[in-house]
């Protein structure tokens, strides 16, 4: 499955800020110094996927704001629903909702 992303650095906390144009935006405290921000970027995918952080990679903007990662799963459906549901719940308490 494929994501695509606009990530901002040296952010206050890691969190989802909404959409960007047609990638999702977010925001990582990492710098972007010695791929720490990619790191993080792809575990906390990971994370939210249920996937092993092995599973997400960066496979386009590894140096750039604009990245497209691959999250590699047995059943993408499941993995998609699970990270719309997560991002969702994410923008919604942003937006100050319940």
């Amino acid at each position: 499955m494929e994501l695509r992303l606009r990530v901002s650095t040296r952010s206050t906390r890691n969190r989802v800020q909404g959409l960007y144009g047609d990638r999702l935006k977010l925001a990582l405290k990492s710098p972007p110094l010695d791929g720490r921000a990619n790191s993080l970027l792809c575990a906390l995918i990971a994370k939210e996927a249920g996937v092993a952080a092995a599973a997400v990679r960066i496979v386009v903007g590894e140096r750039n704001r604009s990245k497209t990662l691959l999250v590699e799963c047995r059943d993408p459906e499941a993995v998609a629903e699970r990270l719309g549901r997560r991002l969702a719940a994410a923008i919604d308490k942003k937006r100050g909702g319940s």
